[in-house]
């Protein structure tokens, strides 16, 4: 975690961010992340090279972080990547409809949203291992506040050898 990861994290915890948290987490992602998921988005919606599975490798999973994982959900995770396609975006983004979603409690996912989810997965409320499986394979779910907003966030072991961390769904609640 570099420093200014860090102080935010602080303010975070210690509840300093207004409705701006969002915006501030985002300022401070690496900028080749952002281009990368930008471009990630944009090559989604148009639906270019869906069957593409390259996407984005945002953190492999490596010292405490995989060992509280372990300790939580029971998974291996140690070397694991966690990583985004473009058909995951499209999947999340399908959570983007405001006449679909603010009758079920819950507010649109947008594309600034999508940004989030390395700090979702790294600095959750809450980390649990689902009881139901998706495709035979374990369903991990993260819960995370931000400017007043519970961010779930649903993954799955996917990949041909089960060595990423894919998106399974995303969703908020107002």
């Amino acid at each position: 975690m570099n420093y200014y990861e860090n102080i935010i994290l602080k303010k975070l915890l210690n509840g300093v961010y207004n409705a701006s948290a969002r915006k501030k987490i985002i300022a401070h992602l690496r900028p080749e992340f952002i281009r990368e998921a930008k471009q990630l988005i944009k090559e989604a919606k148009a639906k270019i090279g869906l069957g593409d599975t390259s996407g984005i490798k945002y953190r492999k999973i490596r010292g405490k972080e995989a060992r509280e994982f372990e300790r939580i959900t029971g998974l291996q995770a140690k070397g694991k990547t966690r990583k985004i396609t473009k058909t995951d975006v499209r999947h999340l983004l399908k959570h983007g409809m405001a006449s679909k979603e603010n009758p079920r409690g819950q507010a649109s996912v947008i594309e600034r949203d999508f940004l989030l989810i390395p700090h979702i997965t790294k600095h959750y409320d809450n980390l649990t291992l689902e009881p139901e499986k998706s495709e035979n394979k374990p369903v991990v779910k993260y819960v995370k506040t931000l400017d007043k907003k519970k961010y779930y966030y649903y993954e799955t072991v996917g990949g041909k050898h089960k060595k990423d961390f894919r998106p399974k769904t995303m969703f908020k609640k107002k």
